[in-house]
């Protein structure tokens, strides 16, 4: 029943747009072998993959890959090797290798605003009040 647990996690948006039930390999619906109260739903995404498949703290998952995916884009116009960008952001190459494949969850923000730095990138920072609590939320704009 783990697969069940799984399979019906809620996601940012839950609209449910169709319920299917799963049979004892996973797939959906088929007629034989169907668990009995166990369906996957298949519910619209949101726009943020971290949030759809029901990550803690997805608002901060979206913007630690946008602030990756940035420096990725600085690494790739200055023509930089994994091995110089490393250099440069003062890390081993392994290490850039792994944060520009994805693996970012142990980065602050602000060790990842440091690397844009270290590439040229302005960052700033900004507080505003927000009119109530739905709108306190974490944004992240880039500028070109």
């Amino acid at each position: 029943m783990a697969d069940c647990a799984v399979a019906n996690r809620p996601t940012c948006c839950d609209h449910v747009i169709a319920t299917y039930k799963l049979t004892d390999d996973g797939r959906p619906h088929g007629k034989q072998n169907v668990r009995p109260n166990c369906r996957a739903r298949l519910a619209r995404p949101c726009g943020n993959v971290f949030a759809d498949i029901g990550l803690p703290n997805a608002a901060a998952h979206s913007i630690k890959a946008d602030l990756v995916l940035r420096i990725a884009a600085r690494i790739k116009s200055k023509g930089l090797t994994q091995a110089k960008a490393a250099a440069l952001l003062g890390l081993a190459q392994p290490d850039v290798s792994k944060l520009l494949r994805g693996h970012f969850a142990g980065y602050t923000y602000d060790r990842l605003f440091g690397y844009l730095n270290a590439l040229g990138e302005k960052v700033s920072i900004e507080v505003s009040e927000a009119k109530n609590k739905k709108e306190a939320r974490l944004e992240l704009e880039m500028m070109d």
